[in-house]
């Protein structure tokens, strides 16, 4: 007798990476695959994916003149502040190459500030072109859903399904390339531009000294950290040098801003179903949940 080896067993978890949205919800429903198999199936069929067809962005650049380069690295199904996957290895931070750029676009994020490329696109849900955009020292813009067609940036191509909260938008060297690049990438959606078209006033302001500043420093359910106590006491005196108008929140008028509390209930709700399976809880964190009355709805 001789061993069949492991690969070549036939596997018992059908392949759904192919299969229609019904499909896949149904066969979740029935058991008959794990959201994480099925995500790893996806993640696979990605990885034997060649495009034929430019996403709606890049074909907007190039119509525009622009020369693409390459894609740029991101982490394991976006899903991280750093940006590493097993196939293309780790992207570093230019500035200091034992720091990470940031994710999930921290690839685009990197090349931009390396000065490789003058623009980059990247996706942003909770913080990923505007994170990375951060670490290394460029711009980056998270626009208003919808504004940004993503056909062609997700799965690989044959239907769309936009989720809750996820965008597409610019990274370059200077606030005057994202307005630039913002204005190109509009209204590309071949659907969506036979009901609406996008068009954006240009921008009250060009100069620091003539905007308003709200600095935030308090958060739903904690208290500030020491860290962001130092980062405010540092960039207020610099934005008041440059002659911004500094506003905190105990100097506007009562009740106009919003409920952060409903909000950051919200956005965790949007957040957590644009994820394919919910992390796994700590035995810490399931005593807490335990511990919670019924009608708790703290975040």
């Amino acid at each position: 007798m001789s061993a069949i080896p492991i690969s070549a067993q036939e596997d018992p978890t059908p392949d759904l990476s192919y299969a229609s949205l019904r499909e896949q919800a149904q066969a979740l429903a029935d058991g008959r695959i794990t959201a994480v198999a099925l995500l790893a199936q996806t993640l696979d069929r990605i990885a034997r994916f060649e495009p034929a067809l430019n996403a709606l962005a890049v074909a907007a650049l190039r119509e525009a003149g622009a020369v693409i380069v390459g894609k740029s690295n991101v982490p394991l199904a976006l899903a991280d502040l750093q940006s590493y996957n097993v196939l293309h290895g780790r992207s570093n931070n230019p500035w200091n190459l034992d720091r990470t750029p940031g994710g999930s676009s921290g690839g685009s994020a990197a090349a931009v500030a390396a000065g490789y490329v003058a623009l980059e696109l990247g996706s942003d849900i909770g913080g990923s072109i505007r994170i990375p955009a951060h670490f290394t020292g460029i711009y980056g813009h998270k626009p208003s859903q919808g504004l940004v067609a993503l056909g062609g940036t997700g799965v690989p191509s044959g239907r769309a399904a936009d989720r809750d909260l996820s965008v597409a938008g610019p990274l370059a060297r200077t606030a005057g390339d994202l307005s630039l690049a913002l204005d190109l990438l509009l209204n590309r959606d071949p659907l969506a531009r036979k009901a609406w078209r996008a068009q954006l006033p240009p921008a009250r302001h060009t100069r620091l000294r003539d905007f308003r500043v709200l600095l935030i420093d308090r958060w739903p359910g904690t208290e500030p950290s020491l860290t962001e106590l130092e980062t405010l006491r540092r960039v207020e005196p610099v934005l008041r040098a440059a002659g911004a108008t500094v506003l905190h929140p105990h100097d506007l008028p009562e009740g106009l801003l919003p409920d952060w509390v409903a909000q950051n209930r919200t956005y965790r709700s949007l957040l957590g179903s644009s994820l394919a399976q919910p992390p796994a809880l700590s035995e810490a964190a399931q005593r807490r949940l335990a511990d919670l009355a019924p009608d708790d709805r703290s975040a």
